[in-house]
């Protein structure tokens, strides 16, 4: 800033006025990326007054761009779309097409922010079009988005999720990991819409991966609690199945599935004498939290994050007495390396007091953990130890040669701890 400030003293001093404007763009955008939207403002008006003079069209078009951004950020949606259609008005007369179709996404954002989604339609496919016809395919990512958004607003669903997979495909090879993850959020979203909450969970739970893998917190909230609604809504669907399962070979057992599954109940059953702990959710290694139904609440109140995340420090004030903890949850084995060694839930719940843990390196799929369950319980019951029972289900999923013998599946599982009995 402070040699942008420079420049323009030396430019005004000389009589530079192109180089003036230019100079005022570019404090223009600095103030922007530093969220002081007045003095974004303020300086991109300079810069348009001495573009407008000069007769610089198409710089003016790019600084009423910026202007109608900074008024869309503020909530001025009068102003952006004012802003937004000047620009587009002059890069139509000078043909500039791709800098038309950046507009027209811009204009496609506006509109599906105000509600109207057939105007978002439109322009989002004006956008499409030019792209299209003149490249830029990272840049139709962001219409196949928008247009995928529009379409299930309007409650076309099929063409939701085909365009919004379109824009994933895009993403995935560009590498813009961020940009999937909202996408996989915004296809979870469809689906649940659907009813299909086995679908939704599958792409909220792919968004949620990627967010904690980048470090973007105030997203991972957000999917959580996504993740919490779709968990209220019907569960877990494989982990329905995998309490359902263990319950037929220990009919002893207490299930808590769905609904019931809240980190009270949850808690309260860990401090019971128990044999064994079976917990079927999500987990993320890096934190130790584990994914648990939100307690009741209003349809439309969003639930606090302490209410659905059961944490490391809650495990550890427990008093865990089971023989074997198996943990179905992504990532259960790893943890963060500390001085004091690696911090994750394994080592929680053998702090707790579980003699043994079985868990997962790395994220498989629901229908492949429960492939694994059903052949290492059968094990267990059978007298084996727990470390034969790992043993013996890997050799079975081995000689099965069906699409779980792949090491990728059956690699991820490690039993940590002592090598027990269920009896």
């Amino acid at each position: 800033m402070e040699n942008y400030k420079h420049a323009l003293c030396i430019y005004e001093k000389v009589g530079e006025e192109r180089k003036q404007a230019d100079v005022y763009s570019k404090i223009g955008n600095t103030y922007c990326s530093l969220g002081d939207e007045g003095q974004a403002i303020e300086n991109y008006k300079h810069a348009l007054c001495i573009y407008e003079k000069i007769g610089e069209e198409r710089k003016q078009a790019d600084v009423y761009f910026g202007i109608g951004a900074v008024y869309q950020s503020l909530g001025d949606n009068g102003q952006a779309m004012e802003n937004y259609k000047h620009a587009l008005c002059i890069y139509e007369k000078i043909g500039e097409e791709r800098k038309k179709a950046v507009v027209f996404n811009g204009i496609g954002d506006l509109y599906s922010y105000l509600g109207d989604n057939v105007q978002a339609m439109e322009n989002y496919k004006n956008a499409l079009c030019i792209y299209e016809k003149f490249g830029g395919e990272r840049e139709q990512a962001a219409v196949y988005n928008g247009i995928g958004c529009a379409y299930d607003s309007l409650g076309d669903k099929d063409q939701a999720i085909e365009n919004l997979k379109n824009a994933l495909c895009i993403y995935e090879k560009f590498g813009e990991e961020r940009k999937q993850a909202d996408v996989y959020n915004n296809i979870g979203a469809v689906f649940k819409s659907l009813g299909d909450n086995g679908q939704a969970m599958v792409n909220v739970k792919h968004a949620l991966c990627i967010y904690e893998k980048i470090g973007e917190e105030p997203k991972q909230a957000t999917v959580y609690n996504n993740i919490g609604d779709v968990f209220k809504s019907l569960g877990l669907p494989k982990a329905s199945e995998e309490a359902k399962m263990i319950r037929d070979l220990l009919p002893d057992v207490t299930c808590l599935m769905e609904e019931r599954a809240t980190k009270n109940a949850i808690l309260a059953k860990l401090k019971e004498s128990v044999g064994i702990v079976h917990i079927a959710s999500h987990g993320n290694a890096r934190t130790g939290k584990i994914l648990v139904a939100p307690g009741p609440r209003p349809h439309d109140e969003i639930a606090p994050s302490k209410d659905f995340l059961l944490t490391m420090e809650e495990i550890y004030s427990c008093r865990i007495n089971a023989r074997l903890v198996v943990l179905c949850c992504c990532h259960s084995g790893r943890g963060e390396i500390r001085a004091e060694g690696v911090m994750g839930l394994t080592r929680a719940f053998l702090a707790a007091g579980a003699r043994s843990v079985l868990a997962t390196l790395w994220q498989i799929s629901d229908e492949a953990t429960l492939y694994f369950m059903k052949r290492f319980y059968r094990h267990l019951v059978s007298g084996l130890t727990a470390s034969a029972s790992l043993q013996q289900t890997i050799r079975d999923t081995i000689a099965d040669k069906d699409k779980y013998s792949h090491p990728y599946y059956w690699g991820a599982f490690i039993l940590v701890g002592d090598d027990v009995t269920l009896t």
